[in-house]
């Protein structure tokens, strides 16, 4: 398998991890690095997915599912520091399309 270091500090990752594990793997696959609607998409298309894991997008976006529906702009402005912070800046701060 092709590995690279993509995290800059001498860790190996699989590149296309997806691709290189479906001749061998038999059961669901979730990708989940960084997608967009369209990468998300293109990436089910090629069969090397079955689903896709939008984790930093669900977190920012509410109504994430009716972003991508009605083709609306997902909010991509993240506020790391309040990750996983007390409080509830970070987890319930974040406006629907509709409200912003």
């Amino acid at each position: 398998m092709d590995e690279k270091n993509i995290n800059g500090d001498g860790s190996k990752q699989i590149s296309n991890v997806c691709k290189a594990f479906r001749p061998i793997f038999n059961g669901v696959i979730i990708a989940n690095e960084s997608f967009t609607f369209d990468t998300g998409l293109e990436k089910l298309k090629s069969g090397d997915a079955d689903l896709i894991s939008f984790g930093t997008l669900t977190i920012n976006n509410p109504d994430l599912v009716n972003r991508f529906r009605n083709k609306w702009p997902v909010n991509t402005n993240y506020d790391y520091s309040t990750w996983l912070s007390p409080g509830a800046k970070g987890y319930i701060g974040f406006l629907t399309y509709e409200e912003e």
